[in-house]
C-alpha cells in the first residue's frame, strides 16, 4: 500500500470490528468500498494499520506462530505434527469475511508476515476439551458405569481426570462464567398436561401435579421413580411434550400451577451467541460459552416421547440430579429446578422442577407447599391431526 488507507464498518463482517472502526473513525472516505460522507457529519472511516492490529491483537489470545510451540524436524524439514495455516486460512477459521476482497487482501499481506497455529497446538481448544469431555462422560454414564460413575478414576486430560469433574465444570460455567441463575418470582404459573381415558376425571393437586413414586415414570430430567414437577409456559406446548398417540387416552386435562415462592433456575433458555474473537471484553468466556452451547443442545435434543427405556436419557438425568443435590450457590442454598426450550414446539418452554407430589397443593395460602393448583381444564385430544379442542 502505497499511502495510508481508510476501511469503514460496512466492509468487515465482524460485530467488534466494526465497533472498533467506528470508535477510531478519521477520515468521511472509506478506501475501499467507496462510501463517503461530507465534512458536516461524523467521519465513518479509521485508519487501515490500526483496524489490522486490533484484529491481530485478537488472533493472538488464541493463535500464535509455530515456533512458539511446535518441534521442528531439520531432517524432513517440517513442523512436527501441525499444519500451520496462512493468513488466508486462518480467515476462514475465525471466521472473519469481507465484502471488499481488497482490503481482505490488505488484511492478509499484513498478516503474512509468519504462519499460524493454535495456541497449544497439540491440545484441543479449551472449549473443544469441555466438549470432549462432556461426550466422554455421556457415552460412560450411558454404556459403561451408570451408578458408580463417581468411583471411577482416567487418565485424561485436566477436564475430566475424574468423570464426575465435567458436572462441577458445568456447574462453575453456568453460576460463575456465564450467570444462567435466574429467578422466577412468586405468583407465575406453569402448565402442566395430563392424557387420561375419557372416564377419568383427575381435579386436584394430587391428580395433576407431580406423580407418587411409584407412578413417576423416567423422562428427560428424572429417571423412572424419581418424581419430579414438569410443566410449560402454555397449554400448546405442554400438549407437544405430552402427547403420545395413546387411543386408550383420548383425553387430556390442562392444570395451572401457581408458584408460592421465589423459584431459581438454571436457565438454558436465551444463551448468548459466541462472541467474536475481536471481542476482548467477552474473551473470558468465549470458550466457556462455545461449550454450554453445545450442552444446551443436548439437553433439549429431541427423544421419542414413547415411554420405553432411553438410555438417551441418562446423562442429562445424571446433571438434573448434581443441580438438585449437589450443587449450591453463593449462599448455600439449592437450585429449585431447570428450564429449557422445548425441543417439540419451537418458542415453547419447558421447566422441570425439584417437586415430588408432597410439594403440591390445591391451596394457595398453604406457603409450607411450593405449588398449587389454580385451575384445570378437560378437553379431547384429535389424533387425526395430533391437536387438542
Amino acid at each position: 500500500m502505497s499511502k495510508e488507507r481508510f476501511v469503514c464498518p460496512s466492509c468487515v463482517d465482524d460485530y467488534a470490528v466494526q465497533e472498533f472502526i467506528r470508535c477510531n473513525a478519521e477520515e468521511h472516505l472509506c478506501s475501499y468500498c467507496g462510501t463517503e460522507t461530507d465534512a458536516d457529519n461524523d467521519p465513518i472511516a479509521a485508519p487501515f494499520k490500526e483496524v489490522a492490529d486490533f484484529i491481530r491483537e485478537g488472533i493472538e489470545r488464541e493463535y500464535e506462530a509455530p515456533e512458539n510451540s511446535v518441534s521442528w524436524d531439520t531432517g524432513e524439514g517440517g513442523w512436527q505434527g501441525v499444519e500451520p495455516m496462512d493468513a488466508r486460512d486462518l480467515m476462514d477459521e475465525v471466521g472473519l469475511e469481507s465484502s471488499n476482497q481488497g482490503f481482505l487482501d490488505d488484511l492478509c499481506d499484513q498478516l503474512n508476515d509468519q504462519e499460524w497455529v493454535h495456541q497449544d497446538p497439540y491440545g484441543l481448544p479449551e472449549d473443544e476439551a469441555m466438549q470432549y469431555s462432556w461426550e466422554r462422560f455421556s457415552n460412560q454414564v450411558k454404556h459403561q458405569t451408570r451408578f458408580v460413575f463417581f468411583k471411577v478414576q482416567t487418565n485424561t486430560s485436566e477436564f475430566d481426570s475424574e468423570p464426575n469433574a465435567i458436572l462441577e465444570q458445568i456447574g462453575r460455567i453456568a453460576s460463575h462464567k456465564l450467570n444462567l441463575i435466574g429467578t422466577i418470582p412468586i405468583g407465575t404459573r406453569f402448565v402442566r398436561a395430563r392424557e387420561h381415558s375419557a372416564a377419568e376425571n383427575p381435579v386436584t393437586a394430587k391428580d395433576l401435579g407431580s406423580p407418587p413414586k411409584e407412578l413417576a415414570s423416567q423422562s428427560r430430567m428424572s429417571p423412572a421413580g424419581v418424581p419430579m414437577f414438569y410443566a410449560t409456559g402454555d397449554e400448546a406446548t405442554a400438549f407437544a411434550e405430552t402427547f403420545t398417540t395413546n387411543p386408550e387416552k383420548s383425553s387430556v386435562t390442562f392444570a395451572i400451577f401457581q408458584a408460592l415462592r421465589e423459584l431459581r433456575l438454571l436457565d438454558l433458555t436465551d444463551i448468548p451467541a459466541v462472541p467474536s474473537i475481536f471481542d476482548e471484553e467477552a474473551a473470558t468466556v468465549r470458550s466457556a460459552l462455545g461449550f454450554i452451547k453445545s450442552f444446551e443442545l443436548d439437553v433439549t435434543a429431541p427423544i421419542p416421547n414413547d415411554h420405553s427405556v432411553h438410555y438417551l436419557y441418562v446423562p442429562t438425568q445424571v446433571v438434573a440430579e448434581y443441580f438438585r443435590h449437589v450443587f449450591t450457590l453463593p449462599d448455600e442454598s439449592k437450585l429449585d429446578g431447570i428450564v429449557f426450550n422445548s425441543s417439540r414446539r419451537p418458542g415453547g418452554k419447558c421447566y422441570t422442577l425439584f417437586a415430588d407430589t408432597n410439594q403440591c397443593t390445591d391451596s394457595l395460602s398453604d406457603t409450607s407447599k411450593l405449588l398449587a393448583l389454580v385451575s384445570s381444564r378437560k378437553t379431547r385430544i384429535d389424533f387425526t391431526n395430533g391437536t387438542f379442542s
